[in-house]
């Protein structure tokens, strides 16, 4: 009986030692958590505190679209204080319905500087007029990319709209000069 007292005891010991082992991985897990859910929580106080950085102030882009009459207008895109050269100037014209902004044409200005410049054309709708339309210019900087099937990327926080003029009703076939 003594042997089987023995026995018991080893047994017990070992489960004992089983269950220390188990309470100090749940332990070392618990502490995990509590460091993890630390960082979150510093981290997402961070987001609510710290402001987003916005575009530095020295840069920025702007666009005008002037009516020339008889369904021809002219818009003109400006930037100052971006980096690149060879850059791309892109204008283009378009229209707002249903709060989507659809583009009608827009033309590409090749080896500009993204320190300062500008950009025009003059977009001349022709054809049946169609309802009366909201139009507005458009304006972006591109740099050349090989990663974009297009070829370019567009430059951060070049890109600019210009007001909407009053509705018109002009066609919808467009020549750029």
């Amino acid at each position: 009986m003594n042997g089987k007292l023995k026995r018991m005891r080893a047994c017990h010991k070992v489960l004992l030692a089983a269950i220390r082992l188990d309470l100090r991985h749940c332990e070392v897990i618990m502490r995990h958590r509590l460091l993890i859910a630390s960082v979150v929580g510093v981290a997402s106080v961070m987001l609510i505190v710290v402001p987003a950085t916005a575009a530095p102030p020295n840069r920025t882009a702007s666009v005008s679209i002037t009516d020339n009459g008889g369904c021809s207008f002219t818009v003109t895109y400006a930037w100052k204080g971006f980096s690149g050269t060879e850059l791309e100037a892109e204008v283009a014209i378009g229209y707002t319905e249903y709060d989507t902004h659809f583009f009608l044409a827009w033309t590409r200005t090749p080896n500009k500087s993204g320190s300062e410049g500008s950009a025009s054309a003059t977009f001349t709708m022709t054809g049946a007029a169609e309802e009366p339309r909201q139009f507005f210019g458009h304006g972006n900087l591109f740099s050349s990319s090989n990663k974009y099937l297009s070829g370019l990327k567009a430059v951060r926080d070049a890109a600019a709209i210009s007001s909407h003029l009053a509705p018109q009703a002009c066609g919808l076939d467009v020549s750029v000069s």
